[in-house]
Order: C-alpha cells, then sequence, then structure tokens
C-alpha cells in the first residue's frame, strides 16, 4: 500500500468513523458525519499541500482542494 492508499483509507475510515459515533451514541448521526468530515479534510489537506501527487503548480491541485472544501461548507450549512 503506498501513501496515497493509506490516505484514502484513512479517509474512509473518518467518514464510518463519524457515522458510527452518531450512531452508537448520543451524538445526532449528522454532528458525526461533520465531525469526520472535518478530521478527513486533515489527511485530505497534507495529501494535496504536503506531498502532492502532481507539481505543485499543476491546476488540478486547486481544483481538487477547492472541490473538498465545498463539500465540507454544504455540509456544515446543511447542519442545523
Amino acid at each position: 500500500m503506498n501513501y496515497y492508499d493509506t490516505i484514502l483509507t484513512v479517509i474512509g475510515m473518518s467518514l464510518l468513523g463519524g457515522v458510527l459515533v452518531g450512531v452508537l451514541t448520543s451524538v445526532t448521526v449528522q454532528t458525526g458525519i461533520v465531525a469526520g468530515s472535518a478530521v478527513a479534510t486533515i489527511f485530505v489537506s497534507h495529501a494535496i499541500f504536503a506531498r502532492p501527487p502532481t507539481p505543485v503548480h499543476d491546476p488540478r491541485t486547486a481544483y481538487a482542494a477547492a472541490v473538498w472544501l465545498c463539500y465540507l461548507v454544504v455540509l456544515l450549512l446543511a447542519y442545523d
């Protein structure tokens, strides 16, 4: 397993962990998903900016970061 495979696994585990926290505790599922997404964002940011798979000046790097952050903002806005 290379670095990016590990990052993808940890992202999935973060999101699943957030769902499980919401299901198995008194925390709402929505709060668990937001928390899991926030944790996953740390790993995504590290993979994109600290060890990018493409050259840093590649516009795809900025696009990937923007898409992920938009996803997180949508989750936060949907949170009641």
